[in-house]
């Protein structure tokens, strides 16, 4: 007849380790864990948000390192959406600075950035619970951008450790090529 499977059976294993699962939450959620409790202390949400993009690209170099091309995608990600997000805030608070009178209106401009803010606050955290529970987390718009630049920076190092490993053996290094040179 029909067994039951069994719970390693039916489930399939997460691809991600658990550190990069875990890294690229952090980096994701860093506007939350560093922006949130820094804003009381700083009392300007704008340099609170500061620490967030550059804990994020912390983040993706260390994932570098380690040759974890999805961790190094993830935190790049996260540093460009973090850099958006801390513009954002500046460009509401420095075009709200002229509301300061009581009872004065913020402009649409100030109104509109914070919203994009909160919003894009908002998808960063989205952000984080998905790669948290290991899933390939993509922003909308920037995705394939940063899946350029981690390529390209990945094969930088790969090709730099081409040509230690020439030198140390005492051979020339070869020449890059380009993908469309070839013979």
């Amino acid at each position: 007849m029909f067994r039951r499977p069994t719970p390693g059976e039916v489930e399939e294993p997460l691809v991600f380790t658990r550190v990069e699962r875990v890294g690229s939450a952090i980096a994701h959620a860093a506007p939350l864990l560093l922006g949130v409790p820094l804003f009381p202390l700083l009392g300007n949400i704008g340099f609170a948000l500061l620490p967030s993009p550059i804990l994020a690209y912390i983040i993706s170099r260390s994932f570098r390192s380690r040759q974890s091309t999805w961790g190094a995608f993830q935190g790049m990600q996260a540093t460009l959406v973090h850099l958006m997000l801390v513009v954002l805030v500046f460009v509401a608070y420095f075009t709200g600075a002229t509301a300061d009178a009581p009872g004065a209106v913020p402009s649409q401009i100030t109104l509109i950035a914070f919203v994009i803010a909160f919003l894009l606050f908002l998808y960063t955290l989205w952000g984080a619970w998905d790669t948290a529970w290991g899933y390939d987390f993509r922003y909308i718009f920037i995705s394939n951008f940063v899946d350029k630049i981690t390529a390209a920076n990945l094969l930088r190092h790969e090709l730099r450790r081409q040509q230690r490993e020439a030198r140390d053996r005492g051979n020339p290094p070869d020449p890059p090529t380009s993908p469309g040179s070839q013979p």
